[in-house]
């Protein structure tokens, strides 16, 4: 268990670099790491073991999770700096874009069907 933990961990470390990837994937996979991590560390500490793994994959995958959790709160910061830059909230940004897209759907039902090709 504690390869795997190392393994998921770098997975997850991996994962926890990419934007919004982090909280869909480097996140649940790195508590599920550590969890593996930490129950393998106690078994071979019943048994008394070596533990170096376990124990490397257990650092690995808190370190992917909290560096994906501060990297996800520094990029919903920055959106939400953009939008009040924009000078419109978030809210009213959802509205408007949902507007134009229902009037674009309008107009597109209300767009004849091209007439069938001809045979020559």
């Amino acid at each position: 268990m504690g390869i795997a933990a190392l393994v998921i961990g770098i997975i997850a470390a991996i994962a926890a670099i990419v934007p919004l990837c982090g909280m869909i994937v480097a996140l649940p996979a790195g508590v599920i790491g550590a969890i593996l991590g930490i129950i393998d560390i106690i078994l071979k500490s019943k048994k008394g073991a070596k533990k170096g793994v376990a124990v490397a994959g257990t650092i690995v995958c808190v370190v992917a999770v909290v560096f994906a959790l501060i990297y996800n709160a520094i990029l919903v910061k920055k959106l939400k700096d953009v939008a009040e830059e924009s000078g419109m909230d978030l809210k009213e940004q959802f509205e408007q874009g949902m507007a134009e897209a229902a009037e674009a759907a309008k107009n597109a039902e209300n767009v004849p069907a091209p007439a069938p090709a001809q045979p020559e």
